[in-house]
């Protein structure tokens, strides 16, 4: 008797000691928008029109992606995020996209060109041609006055370099589109964006923090989009300039927006609320959580990428027997992105 007390008093321990120091070591854990909404886009016909006017006078677009699919090297065709298209004469055209196998062998990179006309484009791709779904990423374009264009990923500065393009973006009649490339209404991006802005400087010239959850408004801000309405289709600007957008199909989703150095999400105000825990199947959410109304679950792996995600849950059991062994992060929101509970659970 003694022994079994003393084998179930280390495993306790044991257990207590893996769960605290997971929550120390992983220190990019997930924060939450404000209303916590992001643009879904289909990568069949969704896009969003922001009008002609807000990228004039750019210097850094910038923004948070989440694709739905792997993006691989061996991408057939372009994923448009941002972009303004000039068919016929190829004057005054940006984009921010992945490319595709056949663009000079940058398959799966992500690129960003500026083109003052057909016969000056200049662009630069980031490191990494290998992009997972369901991760999200942080991406800024820069249009640097002396460096020219600059690239970064998750505030980290890319290799690729392009020094000759320096202007900022040039006034047009074309439009600016998310989700699709430009007026040609082609080259489909399938995942999420939020948080986009549009700013006359050159923000970064060198690695930085990505700004989260919310970009600051501020009077270098020439388009700012929250993407917290939840239905219409009118996309507003948060800036002065109010250079709205029009949503075509593209759907808001109640979501995590990005990750940020804080651990108090999960160390303030929290009692035991799953049960069993540790488990080898699943567990049960309280009832006092599932009789509040549509509720979403996702749990995540200590580097905060998501290992599962069930919304709405249709009963109190989240079943996790195909998550590997280890400890994990969960957190439970109602239908308006508000966190119920949030935690940790050991799988067995």
């Amino acid at each position: 008797m003694r022994t079994h007390r003393m084998n179930t008093l280390i495993r306790k321990n044991s257990l207590i000691a893996l769960t605290t120091a997971v929550l120390i070591l992983s220190t990019n854990l997930l924060s939450y928008a404000q209303n916590g909404n992001v643009m879904q886009f289909d990568g069949v016909n969704n896009y969003v029109d922001l009008g002609s006017a807000v990228a004039n006078g750019t210097r850094t677009i910038e923004f948070w992606l989440r694709p739905l699919v792997d993006i691989t090297p061996d991408l057939a065709e372009a994923k448009t995020l941002i972009a303004r298209d000039a068919t016929t004469s190829n004057i005054d055209e940006f984009n921010i996209c992945f490319s595709p196998y056949t663009w000079s062998g940058f398959g799966g990179r992500l690129r960003f060109t500026c083109t003052y006309n057909a016969n000056q484009s200049y662009s630069v791709y980031s490191d990494n041609d290998f992009w997972e779904s369901n991760q999200w990423y942080h991406v800024a374009a820069v249009i640097h006055p002396s460096q020219g264009l600059l690239l970064f990923i998750n505030g980290i500065k890319q290799s690729s370099l392009s020094p000759l393009f320096v202007t900022a973006i040039a006034p047009s009649t074309h439009i600016t589109t998310i989700g699709c490339w430009g007026d040609s209404y082609n080259r489909f991006y399938n995942g999420w964006i939020d948080e986009l802005r549009f700013s006359d400087i050159a923000r970064y010239d060198a690695d930085f923090t990505p700004p989260c959850p919310e970009f600051d408004l501020d009077n270098n801000t020439l388009g700012l989009y929250h993407f917290n309405e939840k239905n219409g289709t009118m996309v507003t600007d948060y800036s002065s300039y109010s250079y709205n957008g029009t949503n075509f199909g593209s759907t808001y989703l109640a979501e995590i927006i990005c990750n940020t150095n804080s651990i108090a999400i999960l160390t303030t105000g929290n009692e035991p609320a799953i049960f069993p825990n540790p488990t080898k199947y699943g567990f049960h959410i309280p009832r006092n959580f599932y009789n509040a109304g549509k509720i979403n679950i996702e749990i995540f792996d200590t580097s905060m990428k998501t290992a599962l995600r069930v919304t709405p849950l249709h009963s109190d059991f989240v079943d996790i027997h195909s998550l590997t062994s280890g400890c994990y992060v969960y957190v439970l929101t109602d239908q308006d992105n508000q966190i119920l509970h949030k935690g940790t659970v050991i799988k067995q």
